[in-house]
């Protein structure tokens, strides 16, 4: 399950404003390296969900939740700024439910949660000056072959 959060006054909402339960629809890929630090295998994932409208500036919580039945154990992580993941990396091997609560983990419900902020939003071209721009040249271009 895919949760996301807002803050409200610097607090994370008791309740996710998108979630989305997404099963085994995401596409696991190994990308053919190995974390180095812990000789562990590195895999991407993609999932297609529905558009989700958020604003620019304004920080978001997403949490990744793991459905498992409790006493199943699984091992989460996830690796930043190098190719092979020695940059950051965490991992955690789990059985759910757990006791430890840190930062990255909310006791017992079987979650890890990023904390997200993006780049600011990137102004789109102007598509009439796109266009303007595009006849500019066909009609450059036809005048030439005319003359």
């Amino acid at each position: 399950t895919i949760n996301i959060f807002n803050f409200t006054g610097g607090v994370v909402d008791a309740v996710p404003f998108y979630s989305n339960n997404v099963g085994n629809s995401a596409t696991r890929t190994d990308t053919g390296t190995q974390q180095s630090y812990l000789n562990l295998e590195v895999y991407s994932y993609d999932l297609n969900v529905a558009a989700i409208t958020l604003t620019p500036g304004v920080p978001y919580l997403l949490s990744i939740v793991q459905d498992l039945p409790s006493g199943v154990s699984f091992d989460w992580g996830w690796s930043l700024g190098t190719a092979d993941g020695i940059g950051t990396a965490y991992t955690r091997t789990l059985v759910l439910p757990w006791s430890e609560t840190t930062a990255q983990m909310t006791s017992g419900s079987g979650e890890l949660a990023f904390y997200l902020t993006g780049p600011a939003s990137v102004p789109e071209p102007a598509t009439l000056a796109l266009l303007g721009v595009g006849f500019a040249g066909l009609g450059f271009s036809l005048r030439g072959k005319l003359s």
